[in-house]
């Protein structure tokens, strides 16, 4: 059983009980040190050749199946004894189907490679799944990643998955990214005993210690084996900066800073990141973070690469007039920042103001309407800035940008862009756009605001758009974003009142929603969850046939809907009839596995007899 205290992806803090030993994840098995003393450290597992009373977690080492050493596998007390293994098994000719094991038993003892690992393990009722040739499969990262994040797949969220043989302080982050709960010390004692020692992430030859280097307790002792002492607590301190960086929501912040320090690291998130997107997407949040996108990694983290094929699949312009270009600012929402608010200003002396639609250029979301300025993770989000865009991050500004501007009805478009002024005003003149240029490079000089509203007033004769109507426009673009298509429905015959960002969508003196600012998306009513029954079914939880009074629970969940990510407003529903709705605490994928924790966190429910 596994108590999650927080998560983030496929990364988890976590209690988990095998039998009766309590281990906490991510975890580290250290090899069990010569002396005995070292027992009473820092170290909460050891991985040791036999059971020693020692008073901590201990896994006890596999022995090689080719010595036919006869133990019995499973949980006695403090330890784990791991079940009989073939060396080298990734090697042999379909050893995973030929390879007689105990799908019942306490500890799997994994076999396969690749995507082939995943009928593996597949319907396992094993507690804890051991990848036992990773050791071979991590000379190709490659291999490595599509190994685990394949058995991640096939055991779920709810069962241990231990990677043994292959973490250093180097590349730890990368596995406890890609799924692995429990790794230990081997790989990097191998390393020091061979002259290699890591402070920071980065490998040095051993003899930097004497530099002085570090100040760790083996670097300030004068204890033998200083190498070997020193990488384990290196890795030690590594692991506790993956727990804090997954419970503070930054372990992805966390992983794009190691990706550097080494090729097999860049190369490893390289692979997850394109091959595997798909499958951490399922588990990313789409709330509740911040992003800090400081690297070139960050283009093709999951959360932005949602948001990007969510608006590229999902929006559609609003029929109004003129787009406006502008920058992006430090403050988010933009519409609060100094700069957005003098465009606004500049917008509102014109006679079209209310035919402007503001577009935002920014990276790495390429473009945000204003409709979007609220939504995870446009409103959640901050970048270096340095006045220099990669190739990447034009192509990407310039192809939804294209997109928006040729769906939408505009008779004018106007380029008020700083930095990336050169780039897209190129783009519109490539693309046989008509654009009108106002900022000259500056964007809040009086001189280019008083362009702005000139340029916005040139248009021509224009229907104006009462503010109901533009904000229909708009709320409608942003339930479509937020629920698919049929979230427009919500708007369709609705009247709408308050002040943005708190809008009130009514119909029939029935309150059917409301965008708020801090969630920054449409937060239903039980009226308004009815409106959209059965056209949403990505984002509804069919529950258990029982009376919920508080919270929905993974134990009542019947089926989740596949759209639904942590954040996400959730339809509750009982033979196809609306009980409730709520924020979704859980992913779809662990909902649907997962027998214990909180699945949505309910707002309102309706009340039964």
């Amino acid at each position: 059983m596994i108590d999650i205290h927080a998560r983030y992806s496929v990364a988890k803090v976590a209690t988990s009980s095998l039998g009766t030993v309590k281990l906490r994840v991510p975890n580290v098995l250290f090899s069990e040190p010569h002396d005995r003393d070292e027992y009473s450290g820092q170290f909460e597992a050891l991985l040791t050749s036999r059971i020693i009373d020692t008073g901590k977690v201990q896994f006890v080492a596999p022995q090689n199946e080719m010595v036919r050493g006869e133990r019995k596998a499973g949980f006695s007390g403090q330890a784990v004894v791991m079940p009989n293994y073939i060396p080298f098994s990734s090697l042999i000719e379909n050893i995973e189907t030929s390879y007689e094991r105990d799908r019942n038993a306490e500890v799997f003892i994994a076999v396969g490679r690749n995507e082939r690992i995943a009928s593996e393990v597949s319907g396992v009722k094993s507690e804890l799944v051991e990848v036992s040739n990773a050791p071979e499969l991590s000379r190709d990262p490659y291999d490595l990643a599509q190994t685990i994040i394949s058995a991640r797949g096939a055991v779920g969220m709810n069962r241990l998955l231990y990677v043994p043989g292959v973490a250093t302080p180097q590349n730890l982050s990368m596995l406890v990214y890609s799924g692995a709960d429990i790794t230990d010390s081997s790989s990097t004692d191998l390393s020091a005993l061979t002259g290699q020692v890591f402070v920071d992430g980065i490998s040095y030859p051993a003899s930097a210690l004497r530099e002085g280097i570090c100040s760790c307790p083996a670097c300030m002792s004068d204890a033998g084996e200083k190498p070997v002492w020193h990488n384990r607590y290196q890795l030690l301190s590594e692991l506790m900066r993956c727990r804090v960086a997954i419970s503070s929501g930054s372990l992805r912040e966390y992983v794009e800073s190691r990706a550097s320090v080494s090729p097999w690291n860049t190369e490893f998130l390289r692979y997850l990141d394109s091959i595997h997107r798909d499958f951490i997407e399922k588990y990313a949040p789409n709330a509740n973070i911040m992003i800090r996108a400081g690297t070139p990694q960050s283009l093709t983290r999951p959360e932005i690469v949602r948001y990007v094929n969510r608006f590229s699949e999902r929006y559609t312009p609003p029929p109004l007039k003129i787009a406006l270009l502008v920058p992006c600012s430090h403050r988010k929402p933009y519409f609060l920042s100094r700069s957005h608010r003098l465009f606004l200003d500049a917008v509102r002396a014109s006679r079209h103001h209310d035919q402007v639609h503001l577009i935002t250029v920014t990276s790495p979301l390429g473009v945000v309407p204003e409709e979007l300025e609220t939504v995870f993770p446009a409103a959640s989000y901050d970048i270096p800035v340095t006045g220099h865009w990669s190739h990447e991050e034009k192509e990407r500004s310039i192809a939804l940008l294209g997109s928006v501007i040729s769906k939408g009805g505009y008779e004018l478009v106007i380029s008020h862009l700083a930095d990336e002024r050169d780039f897209i005003n190129e783009a519109l003149e490539s693309g046989g756009m008509r654009y009108v240029d106002t900022s000259m490079g500056n964007t809040r000089s009086a001189e280019s605001l008083r362009r702005l509203t000139e340029a916005v007033d040139s248009a021509g004769e224009m229907k104006h758009a009462q503010w109901e109507e533009r904000m229909k426009y708009l709320l409608s673009n942003l339930a479509a974003f937020q629920f698919g298509e049929a979230g427009r429905e919500l708007l369709n015959g609705s009247r709408l009142s308050g002040r943005y960002p708190y809008v009130r969508i009514t119909r029939a003196q029935k309150q059917l929603g409301m965008l708020t600012g801090p969630r920054g998306v449409i937060s239903l009513t039980l009226d308004g969850a009815d409106a959209l029954q059965g056209s949403v079914e990505g984002y509804t939880v069919e529950m258990e046939d029982f009376r919920l009074i508080g919270n929905l629970f993974a134990a009542g969940v019947a089926r989740a809907g596949e759209l639904l990510r942590i954040g996400d407003e959730a339809l509750i529903t009982r033979k196809g009839s609306v009980m409730a709705v709520g924020v979704a605490s859980m992913s779809a994928s662990e909902m649907n596995e997962k027998k214990k924790g909180e699945a949505v966190h309910v707002r309102h429910v309706r009340r039964e007899a």
